[in-house]
C-alpha cells in the first residue's frame, strides 16, 4: 500500500488529500529452500527461477489499465488562463489521487484515469499562457509547481506497473518528493512576501527592516550589518548597497524576475575590473537620484490609481513614468556600461543625447536585449499621443490599441530594463568594495527610509519622523527591542545640528512609552581614546551614552552594572597605572552615573576606600574590603 499526504502552509485548508493505492502481488512458497516469493518471481534468498505457468492476476490487470491508459491519453491545447488557479490545481490532484487510488484497486477501464489526467494536462497548458506582469513570475512559479505535481503523478502511474513492492516503494517515494517539491513551489517567496507588505502601505526599507529583524535577532549595529551581508548572500561588505540591491528585488517581484537577473548579470560582467568607471562620483550617486526620481512617479500614479482618477489621467501619469525611467533611469546605468564597453570616459559619453545612448548600448551590448526595449510609450508620452477609447488605451494614432493590464505590463518592462541594469551596477559596486555615497550625501528622503529601515529592524511600524528645531522627534507602533541600538543606528542619519532624539511608541495594549538620548554622545563614540589602556577606553567611551539615554525613564543600565563598571575601571591594570589615575577614571564614571540618575553611594565608598587603600600604602589585596554590590 502507498500512501501520500500533500499539504502546503498557504493552501493546507483546500490541499490535503490521502492517496491510498492498494497494490497487491500473489506470493508462492520456493520449492528450493522454502522461502516466500512473488509469482513469476526469482526467489531472493536463493535464486530458484518461477514456474512457467505462475501469473501475476492483478499486477497484469493493473499494467493492462495503464497500457491503456496511455494509448489513449487524450492530448490538450491552450485554451484560456484559468481565474482560479488554487481551486482549479487543488480539483485536477483530487481527481487524479481518487482515479489512482480506484486503479489500484480493480477494474479493466482506463476512463476515470484518462478524465483526472486530462483536467491536470489542461490545467498545465491553460497556465502555459504566459501572464502579464506584475503577475508573471507568479505565474511561472505555478505553472513550474503544476508540472512537478504531473512528474509526481506519472511515478504513482508507473507504481501500478512496478514488478515488485521495492520498485512500487521507490516510485511511489519519488512521486511523494515530488508532490510535496510542487507545493513549496505554491508558496511565494521571500521578496514576495516582502513585495506584499509594500502593497498593504509599508515602505519597501520598512519592511526589509522587519524581515531582517525575524531572522537576525538584535545585537549591535555592527553584528547587524554583517548578519545582513551574510543572509542576503550578496558580495561585498557594504551594507547600504545590500539594502539598495534588497530593495531592487523586492521590486523585481512584479516584472520579469528572469530577465531582470540577466540584465543584472551583463552589467556587472561588463563591469568587472573597470573600477575607475565606478569610482567617478556622479555614477552611482546618478542611479540613485534616477531611482528616487522614478520612484517619485510611480508613487503619483499609485496614488492617482487609489484616487480612482479617470483612465485619461492615468494613462498620462503611467506614459509620464516611462519617459522619466528612459530620459533619467536608463540614461544613468547606460553612461557608465556604455563607457565600459566603448573604452570610453564618462564625461564623453555624458554629452551623448538619449537617442544616440541608446543606439550605441544597443550595437555594442547586445547582451542588454535593448532591441526589445519599447519606444512605442515613449514616443507617446513626448507627443502626447493618447486617447482612451471604449475602455481601451489608443495609441500611435489610433494604431495601436492596449488594455489598461497591457498598457501596465509594457510600463513594467521598461522600468524591468533600468532596475535589472542599475541592480547589475551595484553588485559591481559590491564587488569592487566601493561603497554608496556617504549618508549626508543622500537627499532627504532616502535618509528617511533608512529611518524606516532601522525602526522596522528594531520593532516599530507606522513610524513617523520629524525634525524640529534642535530635536528630532520619532513615534511609531510596537515595543522597541533596543533603544540605545536604535539611536546609535539613526545617528548617522540625522543632521549634526539636531542634538536630541526624542521617542513616543505604543505598544499593542495602547499604553505609550517614551524615550530620549542626546546624539552627542553618540556621534563621539566614534572618536578613539588612545591614553587609555584599551578595555577601559571603550567602557569610558560608552558611559556617555548609557549616561545620556533614557527608555520608559531609566538609564540603560542599573545602578548595580554602573558600580561593576566603576571596580573594573578603578581595579584594571592595578601595577601598570598609578592610582591616581584609575581614581580619576572612578571619578569619571561616578559623573555619568550621577548624570543617568541612579543611586551613586556604593560607587562614592568604592572610591573612598580606593583612597584609604592608597593613603595607607595597602596592598591590591586589601579590595576585597570594596563592597561589590549596591546594597553593600
Amino acid at each position: 500500500m502507498a500512501s501520500v499526504r500533500v499539504s502546503g502552509p498557504c493552501w493546507e485548508r483546500q490541499l490535503v488529500t490521502s492517496l491510498k493505492m492498494e497494490l497487491q502481488w500473489s506470493k508462492r512458497t520456493c520449492d528450493r529452500c522454502g522461502g516466500d516469493r512473488l509469482a513469476k518471481r526469482p526467489c531472493p534468498e536463493c535464486g530458484a527461477r518461477p514456474r512457467a505457468y505462475e501469473i501475476q492476476p492483478d499486477l497484469d490487470r493493473r499494467r493492462r489499465l495503464v497500457q491503456d491508459f496511455r494509448a489513449g491519453r487524450r492530448s490538450v491545447v491552450p485554451v484560456a488562463r484559468p481565474e482560479d488557479v488554487q481551486a482549479d490545481f487543488v480539483l485536477a490532484c483530487g481527481g487524479v489521487f481518487s482515479a489512482l487510488a480506484a486503479a489500484s484497486r480493480g477494474g479493466y477501464d482506463a476512463s476515470e484515469l484518462w478524465d483526472a489526467f486530462e483536467r491536470l494536462d489542461q490545467l498545465e497548458a491553460n497556465m502555459s499562457i504566459p501572464e502579464l506582469r506584475p503577475h508573471l513570475n507568479r505565474g511561472r512559479a505555478l505553472l513550474s509547481a503544476i508540472r512537478m505535481l504531473g512528474e509526481g503523478m506519472e511515478r504513482f502511474l508507473d507504481a501500478l506497473a512496478a514488478e515488485d513492492i521495492d520498485e512500487a516503494q521507490r516510485l511511489e517515494a519519488s512521486g511523494q518528493a515530488m508532490i510535496e517539491s510542487a507545493v513549496a513551489e505554491l508558496e511565494p517567496n521571500r521578496h514576495e512576501l516582502l513585495k506584499r507588505s509594500v502593497e498593504e502601505g509599508m515602505s519597501p526599507l520598512e519592511a526589509m527592516g522587519r524581515d531582517h529583524a525575524g531572522m537576525l535577532g538584535v545585537g549591535s549595529l555592527q553584528d547587524l550589518q554583517q548578519r545582513v551581508v551574510r543572509v542576503t548572500g550578496l558580495p561585498g561588505q557594504d551594507f547600504s548597497l545590500h539594502l539598495a540591491i534588497e530593495g531592487l528585488d523586492i521590486a523585481a517581484a512584479s516584472l520579469d524576475r528572469e530577465r531582470y537577473l540577466r540584465l543584472s548579470e551583463a552589467a556587472s560582467t561588463l563591469l568587472e575590473g573597470r573600477e575607475e568607471i565606478l569610482d567617478d562620483a556622479d555614477v552611482l550617486e546618478g542611479v540613485q537620484v534616477a531611482l528616487l526620481l522614478t520612484e517619485a512617479r510611480q508613487a503619483t500614479l499609485l496614488a492617482a490609481i487609489e484616487a480612482e482618477e479617470d483612465d485619461l489621467t492615468l494613462t498620462g501619469l503611467a506614459l509620464d513614468l516611462v519617459k522619466t525611467v528612459r530620459e533619467r533611469g536608463l540614461r544613468a546605468v547606460l553612461v557608465p556600461l556604455v563607457a565600459a564597453a566603448l573604452c570610453d570616459s564618462i564625461e564623453r559619453v555624458g554629452d551623448m543625447g538619449s537617442g544616440s545612448l541608446l543606439k550605441r548600448a544597443s550595437a555594442h551590448i547586445p547582451e542588454l536585449e535593448l532591441d526589445g526595449l519599447d519606444r512605442l510609450l515613449r514616443d507617446s508620452a513626448a507627443h502626447e499621443d493618447y486617447h482612451v477609447e471604449n475602455g481601451l488605451i489608443v495609441l500611435d494614432q489610433g494604431r495601436v490599441r492596449l488594455t489598461p493590464d497591457e498598457l501596465l505590463d509594457r510600463v513594467l518592462e521598461v522600468w524591468e530594463f533600468f532596475t535589472g541594469m542599475a541592480r547589475g551596477l551595484f553588485i559591481s559596486a559590491a564587488r569592487a568594495g566601493m561603497p554608496l555615497p556617504e549618508v549626508d550625501r543622500l537627499p532627504p528622503r532616502v535618509q528617511f527610509e533608512l529611518v524606516r529601515y532601522f525602526t522596522g529592524l528594531h520593532g516599530l511600524g507606522h513610524v513617523n519622523f520629524e525634525i524640529q528645531g534642535r530635536v528630532a522627534a520619532l513615534s511609531g507602533v510596537g515595543m522597541v527591542h533596543s533603544w540605545p541600538g536604535l539611536v546609535a543606528a539613526l545617528s548617522p542619519l540625522i543632521s549634526e545640528e539636531v542634538l536630541t532624539l526624542e521617542g513616543r511608541f505604543e505598544d499593542s495594549n495602547g499604553d505609550v512609552i517614551y524615550g530620549c538620548a542626546e546624539l552627542e554622545a553618540y556621534r563621539a563614540l566614534s572618536s578613539e581614546r588612545p591614553e587609555q589602556p584599551g578595555c577601559c577606553a571603550q567602557l569610558l567611551k560608552f558611559l556617555p551614552v548609557f549616561a545620556s539615554t533614557r527608555y520608559e525613564d531609566t538609564s540603560p543600565i542599573d545602578a548595580q552594572e554602573w558600580l561593576s563598571v566603576a571596580v573594573h575601571v578603578v581595579c584594571e591594570h592595578v601595577d601598570a597605572v598609578p592610582l591616581i589615575d584609575r581614581l580619576r577614571r572612578g571619578r569619571e564614571v561616578l559623573q555619568r552615573a550621577t548624570q543617568a540618575g541612579v543611586d551613586t553611594r556604593p560607587i562614592k565608598l568604592l572610591l573612598a576606600r580606593m583612597r584609604n587603600v592608597g593613603g595607607t600604602g595597602a596592598t591590591p589585596r586589601r579590595l576585597w574590603h570594596v563592597p561589590l554590590r549596591g546594597d553593600a
